[in-house]
């Protein structure tokens, strides 16, 4: 696709700037609800299962995504109204996923606060589709770098935004969840007075046997090996990410043995800090993989990066270690986001049409990883405690390498 077949350059500027607002708010609730919001109120509820419980609603939230996303992202692809494509999906998402995140505050049993994370976490990764799909839709490829990394500096501003408010009102939990809720909503509205999509042309398309479009993502996939290796480094990474990310806050109090009621704040400290650093990773390795066109080489500096606050945490379990693991996580998760997005919209198998559908895979792939994370996780909490935790994420770090390497379509 050539660069004049994209939008011009103040189309992209609101788009960015949309896409910006969104990212900011679900980012927040991720991180508020991940780090902070989940784990405390399972441990208010059940302090001896707590391990278990966050290990099992984590998991299947993430394994309820990874079918939801494809089926939004092709029926994104797919509609055709007044309002364009992606945004009657990114509002349902917006609405449900506000609703239920808003709701989990208050739950008064495990059980219910499971049903409604998965409910929320579910909507809200379809909002993301649907706004992540702009970035193919109107930026040309050598933008989609910087784009991206503009981008991600959103995602770690509202991680850390998320991270230190829920942190500091960790004791009213419907306050944070609400707030919450409010700032998605608040953030859809306001991407879409800056889109203005136009209304999308209806396509007559010939009906297809039950099933029919599911094997044909399948086979767009598997024809597409390249694809296929960004999914298992998207995977791999996720998985040494997530279980230690997933744990911290059990980390810090049972591991470092910092009291529960400065745990929280240590969160939020660390959070800032990973993302400063994450900031630098977003912006030099987004603009730098443009200029280079060496997108693999920042993800395997992203690998190394978790290598080395695995070491360091295992060396010397110690309030400096965890800010200084969470700042190389930091470097290490900024560069997967700007160098990883924009290498996945290059090596999408199709992304004319499908490109919701694609990232929606790449999706997918990112909710496996994070699904198994919890539960790989809580295994080797149990096998081998803290320690053994940090060797799993140390094993799946430099598992990430591989397929990156092997990848070839691309420098």
């Amino acid at each position: 696709m050539s660069a004049e077949t994209f939008p011009d350059r103040s189309r992209r500027v609101r788009v960015l700037g949309g896409q910006i607002a969104v990212d900011v708010a679900l980012f927040a609730t991720f991180a508020a609800a991940v780090s902070v919001l989940l784990p405390a109120r399972i441990a208010e509820l059940d302090p001896h299962g707590k391990v278990g419980y966050l290990a099992a609603i984590l998991s299947i939230s993430f394994v309820v995504s990874a079918v939801a996303l494809p089926i939004v992202g092709a029926l994104s692809d797919r509609t055709r109204t007044r309002f364009g494509r992606r945004l009657p999906w990114a509002a349902a998402g917006a609405l449900v996923g506000g609703l239920a995140i808003g709701l989990v505050g208050g739950a008064p049993s495990v059980i219910l606060i499971g049903i409604l994370w998965v409910i929320a976490q579910s909507a809200l990764h379809g909002v993301q589709v649907a706004v992540d799909a702009y970035l193919v839709d109107v930026f040309p490829e050598d933008r989609r770098g910087r784009a991206a990394g503009i981008a991600g500096i959103a995602v770690v501003v509202g991680a850390g935004v998320g991270a230190v408010f829920s942190g500091s009102l960790a004791g009213s939990p419907s306050v944070v969840s609400w707030t919450l809720a409010a700032l998605v909503a608040v953030s859809v509205i306001a991407f879409a007075s800056l889109v203005h999509d136009r209304a999308t042309p209806v396509l007559r398309r010939p009906r297809r046997p039950p099933g029919a479009r599911a094997r044909a993502v399948v086979a767009a996939v598997s024809a597409h090996p390249d694809f296929v290796k960004l999914l298992l480094w998207r995977v791999a990474f996720s998985i040494a990410y997530g279980a230690v990310f997933g744990y911290l806050l059990y980390l810090i109090t049972d591991l470092v043995g910092v009291p529960t009621g400065d745990a929280g704040r240590l969160i939020g400290l660390a959070t800032v800090l990973g993302g400063a650093a994450a900031l630098v990773g977003v912006l030099l390795g987004g603009w730098l993989s443009d200029r280079l066109r060496r997108r693999r080489l920042f993800l395997l500096i992203g690998s190394a990066a978790l290598l080395l606050g695995d070491l360091l945490l295992l060396a010397s379990p110690s309030v400096p270690s965890v800010l200084a693991t969470a700042a190389v996580f930091g470097v290490g998760l900024g560069l997967s986001i700007s160098c990883g997005r924009a290498l996945g919209s290059q090596v999408l198998p199709n992304q004319v049409e499908g490109a919701a559908t694609g990232l929606g895979v790449i999706t997918v792939a990112t909710s496996i990883g994070q699904a198994v994370a919890p539960a790989v996780g809580a295994l080797a909490i149990g096998w081998g405690g803290y320690p053994a935790l940090l060797v799993t994420s140390l094993v799946f770090a430099t598992a990430a390498v591989v397929p990156v390497v092997l990848i070839r379509s691309v420098r």
